[in-house]
């Protein structure tokens, strides 16, 4: 056929039997099919029965290896790199009519418990009625020779799975949504996944990575009214979501709360106060003081001021002897005061002293016979509490023996049995996590939060650490006096100039340690960015935003195409040695937000990738990778935690909306050995001067 030189589109329904795969994603359903046409419902007329096309899109193996003809809409497309092929939209397996067809099927593999000959026995009981039989009558299989309980039970289990995954298909693939969110909603909701979803579409909003929006369409396509109680509490509920996980605040504003939901339902206000105040809601909601919070965010606030007002000013019955000469008189109260106290707080900027601290109270605690445990929040933080002080130290989750089911083992019932809990990298600690703490810790037992509280505030709700210090609700040293190791680092002295607001001459200062590359355009900083990437493998690229030129999103696809060559049409394949990072917690695999690993093994036939942590090695099936993101670099929140040998970050004025001085002081203390940052002195000086808090809202002070 002749081909134009501008791409077409025309839209076509067909009926098509699979001929072979040229091509299939590693970690997604993304494949390139060789089909052979059955039957044409509408289309272009060059589309001719028997002919043989190529198709493109996600379509997911468990159909294709049932060798059931699938009934296909999508868009007939031209490039002058590929030629025409079909970008499918949706497709629906077409069940067989034929005694032989229905054989061909059940022996496919798709179905446990059924070969060839269990296919022949069932087709010759019950004709061409036999999927009727497995649908409505399945227990009749007994009647069979050969099929017992068991036997059955595998095959009518399997069958349904098959039967809902093509079900869901068809209704998802229609509403547009990507194929690996059936996998997912199966998962999730187990075999009722079609009939939850159909009754209320907005269930779609308990799957990770489909949000208000995404379900507002199919419920808009569903009928589903603008006033409908079910959109308005899916609304309500997106929206607090949102305010605590993105934002990181612990309640909003009734008023503020009730016009989000205004603008993004638009609808008027009145019907949303109405329905905000609905005995359902809450189920998850509580109010106070026209304030509306998720239930257990509240509850996770009252819960830590009401340890802190009982632990903060009661005091530990013995002072133990403090007597290291080689303390500085700041730190030297610092120990005194953990030591005395049941609940402290020590801050302090990078080479203050921080860690000195923490090994000299491990060494009195252990002269004096206490028991003590070492925790962080991250697995990076606890390896280099380890590699300093020689002792066990663990991230906060393993210390409170986190479930499969995302509860802790160490709460009231069954506290830690440590005497001190000392905590580094405090900053980072959520409001739900130190609920979590606070709830293992034993009468009587001493904790000790140690961090810099001029960091970036935790990815979780509150700002625990900061409102301790800022407002005194406990014992609090300050360290400021830098160590006289520290003076010489070039990273440090920066860090202090950073933190007080000196950006004068701060692009003339050059060290073995710090670098500040003066380059305009981000085109060339991206260029830059890439040398430095060249230059060693131990480099950490940090930057403000996911967006934009200089964004991670960008900066990773470009590291990866240094690293494996420029990717397939689709993208973002996991490739054995990808540096990957976990986006979320997911207690079932014992991996948490944060954590970074290494592609160790990709098996495309069985659809599964393996993942290398510091201390376990962790399977995705295929629905499961989108958990994961390239972590060549990193956003400043993400990089939290972390120590890096060699850190590059782009300062831009492309970046103008994230230029806050804690961020940059966070990305520059993320440095070991060197910190290169590259960009603009303008936009140097915007994050150094904007000094202006973030707001989260919390009542954690005034509890």
């Amino acid at each position: 056929m002749n081909s134009p030189t501008l791409s077409l589109q025309e839209s076509l329904s067909l009926k098509c039997k699979i001929e072979g795969i040229k091509y299939q994603s590693l970690n997604s359903d993304f494949k390139v099919l060789k089909l052979k046409v059955v039957d044409v419902y509408s289309g272009p007329s060059e589309i001719k029965k028997g002919s043989t096309i190529i198709a493109i899109g996600e379509c997911i193996s468990e159909v294709l290896i049932s060798e059931l003809p699938l009934h296909i809409t999508g868009e007939w497309e031209y490039s002058q790199k590929y030629g025409h092929r079909l970008r499918i939209k949706s497709y629906i397996p077409v069940a067989p009519s034929s005694k032989d067809g229905i054989i061909r099927y059940l022996a496919s593999g798709t179905i446990r418990g059924i070969g060839e000959a269990t296919a022949k026995k069932m087709v010759e009981r019950f004709g061409d009625k036999t999927l009727e039989v497995l649908d409505n009558s399945p227990e009749k299989i007994k009647e069979i020779k050969g099929i017992g309980q068991n036997k059955a039970e595998v095959i009518i289990r399997s069958w349904k799975n098959q039967r809902n995954i093509a079900e869901l298909l068809s209704a998802l693939c229609t509403y547009g949504l990507s194929v690996s969110y059936a996998k997912k909603a199966l998962h999730h909701f187990g075999t009722d996944a079609v009939k939850i979803i159909r009754e209320n579409p907005y269930a779609l909003t308990e799957l990770q990575g489909i949000g208000f929006y995404r379900a507002d369409v199919i419920a808009k396509m569903n009928g589903i009214r603008a006033d409908h109680p079910e959109r308005i509490k899916a609304a309500i509920l997106y929206i607090m979501e949102n305010a605590t996980y993105s934002e990181g605040h612990c309640y909003l504003p009734e008023e503020e709360l009730i016009n989000r939901a205004g603008k993004i339902l638009s609808i008027e206000t009145p019907a949303i106060a109405n329905r905000l105040h609905d005995s359902d809601m809450s189920e998850k909601l509580y109010s106070k003081n026209e304030r509306v919070y998720l239930k257990y965010i509240y509850s996770a606030e009252l819960l830590v001021s009401e340890k802190i007002i009982n632990m903060a000013y009661s005091k530990n019955e013995l002072l133990l002897p403090v007597g290291n000469l080689d303390l500085t008189e700041e730190q030297h109260k610092a120990v005194v005061s953990s030591l005395s106290r049941k609940l402290t707080c020590i801050t302090g900027l990078p080479g203050t002293g921080k860690t000195t601290i923490i090994r000299e109270l491990v060494s009195i605690l252990e002269k004096n016979g206490y028991r003590y445990h070492l925790a962080a929040p991250t697995g990076k933080a606890a390896k280099r509490i380890h590699e300093q002080t020689g002792r066990e130290a663990k991230t906060i989750h393993r210390l409170l023996e986190f479930g499969r089911d995302g509860t802790f083992s160490r709460n009231e019932k069954n506290p830690l049995e440590g005497q001190f809990i000392i905590i580094d990298e405090s900053s980072m600690i959520d409001i739900c996590l130190m609920s979590s703490l606070m709830r293992a810790i034993r009468n009587g037992a001493s904790i000790v939060l140690i961090g810099d509280c001029n960091q970036l505030p935790p990815i979780g709700p509150g700002n625990v650490f900061k409102e301790i210090v800022n407002k005194g609700l406990c014992h609090v040293s300050k360290l400021t006096k830098l160590h006289r190791q520290a003076e010489n680092s070039m990273i440090n002295i920066v860090a202090k100039k950073i933190n007080t607001g000196e950006s004068v001459g701060l692009s003339r200062i050059f060290g073995e340690d710090y670098t500040f590359k003066r380059i305009d355009s981000p085109e060339e900083i991206k260029r830059e960015i890439m040398k430095e990437v060249l230059g060693t493998s131990q480099i950490q690229v940090i930057s403000p935003m996911k967006r934009g030129v200089i964004g991670t999103m960008e900066l990773n696809k470009s590291i990866r195409e240094i690293l494996f060559g420029k990717d397939d049409e689709n993208g973002n394949n996991l490739k054995v040695g990808d540096k990957v990072i976990q986006k979320y917690n997911n207690y079932e695999k014992g991996v948490f937000n944060g954590e970074i690993g290494y592609v160790i093994e990709v098996d495309k036939i069985n659809g599964y990738v393996v993942i290398k942590y510091d201390d376990q090695e962790v399977v995705y099936e295929d629905y499961e990778t989108d958990e994961v993101d390239f972590a060549y670099a990193l956003t400043v929140h993400k990089s939290q935690g972390s120590e890096y040998d060699y850190v590059v970050m782009p300062v831009c004025t492309a970046h103008y909306v994230m230029l806050f001085r804690n961020l940059l002081y966070t990305a520059v203390t993320r440095a070991k050995k060197k910190i290169i940052l590259i960009g603009t002195e303008t936009a140097l000086n915007i994050a150094v001067k904007n000094d202006k808090p973030i707001i989260r809202y919390t009542t954690l002070g005034e509890l």
